[in-house]
């Protein structure tokens, strides 16, 4: 099987390449007679990137099938040897002229030929792995709530956070729609809490049914929006609630894009953050034991009971324990012999030549 690139669409098949490997290390190739898909799954397997390119994205496709196979043809490769063959994408659209992949029946490797100007010829050889993972989702419906946003709008939200900002979470209600940072913890005194809100009537589309909190990677969307917004195409996002994937799809003839993050389960009821920090410093345990009965502490009675609640707290577990001390070696001390840190007159041997001078403030 064949497939031949020309070069008005050598630069968009470049950028993909470079968009999947943000996120995942493997490229799955499944050819067909209408399309080429490709596949990507991060390391842990939380997103997921899915690329087709239909046979109006081709100059030529070219079937030579010498069996009849019924499974579906699937090759694994590594993305780094892919990338040998797409390293620069300047490079690629002023030098190459079209490129042709070929997949070979028995699944051994993968042939990519760019003929470039000049009448130059380069050719790779990529070998294909053992396929463990068969991974086909359907993203087709995955909620009942969605919004369709311009993609330069999503690159502008998305660029309001840090680069450093690895998770977001996002409120979408009947009212509006908000997007903010997503903090672990509060000690970090320089991390910046980021908030944006945007109305329904900023949307191209708007359906919200039921009230969703999501939480997702940030850091990995980004890549997503960066092949959207070389594209120009309005981005579509479905999704139900919390706990469940949200799916980016984009659809601009012959290209389809569909890319999955899992997210963070719901939370019920966050606890304040005077109360989570206290809870950090002494201990759940510690702060209900402030309960105890003190009636009146110059009675023998409620001293004694006080006492005995006392003794009865688990110190090693409401308190942590100091760290360790960290016991230095003594290693000897090299040359010490041979150089003294003071020169001390009376211990000096008769005959002993001194040569530095005695300085003014001495006889």
């Amino acid at each position: 099987m064949k497939y031949s690139i020309p070069k008005a669409n050598l630069k968009v098949f470049h950028k993909a390449l470079h968009s999947i490997g943000k996120v995942g290390t493997d490229l799955f190739f499944e050819p067909a007679s209408d399309k080429l898909q490709i596949q990507a799954l991060n390391s842990s397997s939380t997103a997921i990137f899915i690329y087709r390119f239909f046979s109006s994205f081709f100059s030529s496709i070219e079937l030579e099938l010498k069996k009849k196979r019924t499974d579906i043809f699937r090759y694994r490769i590594q993305l780094k040897s892919m990338l040998l063959a797409f390293q620069s994408v300047f490079q690629t659209d002023k030098s190459v002229d079209s490129c042709l992949l070929e997949f070979t029946q028995e699944a051994s490797e993968i042939h990519v030929s760019r003929l470039c100007r000049f009448e130059v010829t380069a050719k790779f050889r990529i070998p294909v792995l053992v396929n463990d993972d068969d991974v086909r989702p359907d993203f087709s419906d995955v909620g009942k709530n969605y919004w369709i946003m311009p993609s330069k709008v999503l690159a502008e939200v998305a660029g309001t956070f840090r680069p450093s900002q690895e998770e977001a979470t996002v409120f979408a209600s009947h009212s509006g729609f908000q997007m903010k940072s997503h903090v672990l913890t509060f000690e970090d005194k320089e991390q910046a809490n980021t908030e944006l809100s945007l109305l329904p009537e900023e949307f191209t589309e708007y359906k919200i049914q039921d009230e969703a909190s999501l939480t997702f990677s940030l850091k990995e969307l980004r890549s997503f929006i960066g092949f959207a917004e070389a594209a120009d195409v309005p981005v579509k996002a479905t999704f139900n609630s919390g706990g469940s994937p949200i799916a980016f799809h984009l659809n601009k003839d012959p290209i389809e894009v569909t890319f999955a993050l899992s997210t963070m389960p719901e939370e019920k009821s966050e606890p304040d953050i005077k109360t989570r920090k206290a809870e950090s410093l002494t201990g759940p345990s510690l702060i209900a034991q402030k309960n105890v009965s003190t009636k009146s502490l110059s009675g023998k009675e409620s001293q004694g009971e006080l006492e005995s609640n006392i003794s009865s707290w688990n110190v090693e577990k409401l308190v942590p324990g100091s760290p360790l001390e960290v016991q230095h070696i003594r290693r000897p001390a090299l040359l010490k012999k041979c150089f003294d840190t003071t020169c001390i007159p009376s211990e000096l041997k008769q005959g002993t030549r001194v040569l530095a001078q005695n300085s003014d403030d001495e006889d």
